[in-house]
C-alpha cells in the first residue's frame, strides 16, 4: 500500500527558516530608511542640537542578517551606524 507521509522534520524545520529569514530581511531592509523613533534618552541629533521625550527620525547605515548554526532561533539582526534627524513637520 502507497501513501503520502507529508512532510518529513527536515523539510518542515526548512519552510519555517526559510519563513523567518523572509521575514527578518524585511525588518533588516526597514531599519535602513527613515522611521519614526521616541527618544527616552538624551539624544544628539546634530551640533548644538540634542532631543529627549520627543519623536524624531532615525536609520542604520547598516543592518545585516546573521545566520549562526542555520537555526531559526539563532537568526540575529546586527545593527551600526545610527543616524539621526529632526522630524519633519508636515
Amino acid at each position: 500500500m502507497k501513501f503520502n507521509c507529508g512532510l518529513s522534520r527536515a523539510e518542515k524545520r526548512q519552510i519555517k527558516y526559510d519563513k523567518a529569514v523572509e521575514e527578518l530581511s524585511a525588518e533588516v531592509e526597514r531599519l535602513k530608511e527613515w522611521h519614526d523613533y521616541f527618544c527616552w534618552w538624551p539624544t544628539r541629533i546634530g551640533k548644538n542640537d540634542c532631543r529627549w521625550l520627543e519623536t524624531v527620525e532615525r536609520r542604520y547605515e547598516e543592518a545585516d542578517l546573521y545566520d549562526f548554526y542555520g537555526i531559526v532561533t539563532e537568526l540575529v539582526i546586527i545593527k551600526s551606524g545610527v543616524e539621526f534627524r529632526a522630524k519633519e513637520n508636515k
